[in-house]
């Protein structure tokens, strides 16, 4: 899973490794706003999504800026499969998808359609 907590974090581009390899690029990341890791206890919770770009898909799914997702179809973002979900469904739009969110306190659930 850190594979992929450090690439849904990176905000500017590194150099290829193999632990990255397969990883969306920041980026594609970036085309559709910022993501930030939340933890709380020193755990992660879920990832908060910043600076939404208007034409990206993270407001085509819904997405709010402060949003904290924190599942995809079911699946807790804090497992490998969560967040694999997280990168392919919603970053690079494989796949329509349901995502939970809690916004302003409440929990939101919200449909990313496949691009």
């Amino acid at each position: 899973m850190k594979r992929w907590l450090l690439a849904l974090a990176l905000v500017t581009s590194l150099p290829a490794a193999p632990a990255l390899a397969d990883a969306p690029a920041a980026s594609t990341i970036a085309a559709h706003g910022r993501i930030v890791p939340t933890l709380r206890d020193g755990q992660l919770i879920g990832f908060k999504v910043y600076a939404i770009k208007p034409n990206g898909r993270f407001a085509a799914a819904g997405l709010e800026n402060g949003d904290l997702v924190t599942a995809i179809d079911g699946q807790s973002v804090t497992t490998d499969a969560g967040t694999r979900a997280f990168a392919d469904n919603v970053i690079d739009g494989k796949a329509d998808c349901t995502l939970t969110v809690t916004r302003r306190g409440q929990t939101v659930t919200l449909t990313s359609h496949r691009t």
